[in-house]
């Protein structure tokens, strides 16, 4: 979606492996995306990196600390999840804000800590 020139692309929902590979049944809602899901979301994304200007998840990529240039004092990243850490790899956002995984609340990582 395009708001006002500036690319976003998002990702409901929260990774669990037992229903990921699951087809969607339809009416069904969900707190947790499913392969269909990200397949679409990368179709729409584009098809080079960097043709998203913010991406927005419910949860983290997996290892998103490890890449950090210096990681925010007292920050402790739980969990992750390697389907976001993929698509994050693959459209390469400007930026990427997710809503869950800093403890209590969402969270941004500081400009150049990734």
């Amino acid at each position: 979606m395009t708001i006002e020139g500036f690319r976003v692309a998002f990702l409901d929902g929260t990774y669990d492996a037992s229903v990921y590979r699951e087809p969607v049944r339809a009416g069904e809602g969900g707190r947790f995306y499913h392969e269909s899901d990200v397949f679409t979301l990368l179709k729409m994304a584009g098809a080079g990196a960097g043709e998203v200007d913010l991406l927005l998840t419910c949860d983290w990529p997996r290892d998103v600390l490890t890449y950090a240039t210096q990681p925010p004092p007292g920050v402790e990243l739980r969990g992750g999840s390697p389907v976001v850490a993929e698509v994050a790899e693959k459209i390469k956002p400007r930026y990427h804000f997710a809503g869950g995984g800093f403890g209590s609340g969402g969270g941004v990582l500081p400009e150049g800590a990734v």
